[in-house]
């Protein structure tokens, strides 16, 4: 599984959650504790479905740039939590879920690969675009470590993250990351006159195969080609 959701709500439980879900015109769902089908594409989807977790506050203010008091209060008043999990050859149509779903109800938004969550208006503005641009910069994260930066969330488009070794990591490292990805996903080569790049393609070494930020389609080693 490569996409995996975590979308909170106010209701108590399943059946309130499909009375909401019942009164969305334009697409018809049914939610059970176990699954999410959408009649208007035929696609089954997984679930997982938990209470009031009182760690998921700090879990979605955690990647936010700056402290959301209005954001975190809501968070904070869930009652249910779903944990909806997406095949990347659904991902976009996962996209207009996620909204039927915070339409319903949901608080807010977590991409539990990438750590970044979304309020309901700034999940909107990717539902109500979906260019390639947009689903690259909801789906794909860049984090450092001592030794290196890497990208994680490319497995949501079955292709390998990058990364560069560097103990002090730059904006022009951050960039070459972020466009050498961005050009595999529209599948067009990456060229830049001011950076050669030599790309190594490596199995996935950062997580554990049992992680759900593991890349099962490798991580790719860029190094300036000197």
């Amino acid at each position: 599984m490569s996409i995996v959701y975590c979308v909170p709500f106010s209701h108590k439980n399943i059946e309130s959650l499909n009375q909401e879900l019942q009164k969305i015109k334009e697409r018809e769902i049914v939610v059970t504790s176990e699954r999410l089908f959408d009649t208007n594409t035929g696609i089954f989807y997984d679930v997982e479905v938990e209470e009031f977790n009182p760690n998921l506050l700090e879990a979605f203010l955690y990647s936010r740039d700056e402290e959301d008091v209005s954001f975190g209060h809501e968070i904070n008043q869930h009652k249910l939590i779903m944990y909806l999990l997406v095949e990347p050859e659904n991902l976009l149509e996962s996209i207009d879920i996620v909204q039927c779903l915070l339409n319903a109800g949901g608080i807010g938004v977590k991409n539990e690969v990438t750590g970044i969550s979304f309020k309901k208006e700034e999940w909107v503005n990717l539902a109500g675009d979906k260019s390639p641009e947009l689903v690259y910069e909801y789906f794909v994260n860049i984090v450092f470590d001592q030794k290196s930066i890497y990208s994680v969330g490319m497995n949501s488009f079955q292709l390998p993250d990058s990364y560069m070794h560097t103990s002090k990591p730059t904006d022009e490292e951050i960039y070459v990351i972020n466009e050498y990805n961005f050009h595999r996903l529209i599948n067009i080569p990456f060229n830049t006159v001011d950076y050669s790049l030599v790309a190594e393609w490596k199995k996935d070494h950062r997580f554990s195969e049992k992680d759900i930020c593991y890349n099962y389609n490798g991580i790719t080693l860029l190094k300036p080609n000197l």
